[in-house]
């Protein structure tokens, strides 16, 4: 009998084997970030850390219902493991980063293939709302062409 759906399971081990394979390169270490909406979030996606980029985004999966950002972090900079990993908006067109935030004396610190979950920043949720209110404005000029 054959399956309607088949798991990809082929992706998610392409997935684990180059993350594996990056992480032998010794200038960064990978973490992946539990996303609750991947909506703006894409491939290049830069990471934060007080004001300064340490990483971006790899690859992005869904996995048992769950999507999963693979990032790549610069391997000089250490994040506590109770650090919140915030989608905010970059600028007023509504492109998403994340932005870290950790206690600074907060051991112990995350490993190599660690997963985070994401949290979005209150002020990402107002910018998506400008963002859906313009949408249905668009809508509505041009059903009114």
């Amino acid at each position: 009998m054959t399956s309607i759906y088949k798991f990809p399971a082929n992706k998610i081990i392409l997935t684990l084997f180059l993350s594996l394979l990056i992480s032998c390169n010794t200038d960064s270490y990978n973490i992946f970030i539990e996303i609750d909406n991947a909506y703006g979030i894409d491939k290049g996606t830069k990471i934060f850390y007080k004001g300064k980029e340490i990483g971006k985004i790899n690859e992005i999966n869904i996995f048992k219902n769950r999507v999963l950002a693979m990032s790549e972090i610069n391997d000089e900079i250490k994040i506590p493991e109770n650090s919140k990993f915030e989608i905010i908006s970059t600028d007023l067109f509504g492109t998403k980063a994340f932005e870290i935030i950790c206690n600074k004396y907060s051991k112990p610190y995350l490993k190599n293939n660690d997963t985070v979950k994401s949290y979005i920043n209150d002020n990402t949720k107002i910018d998506s709302l400008f963002i859906n209110i313009k949408e249905v404005i668009d809508d509505i000029k041009d059903t009114l062409k």
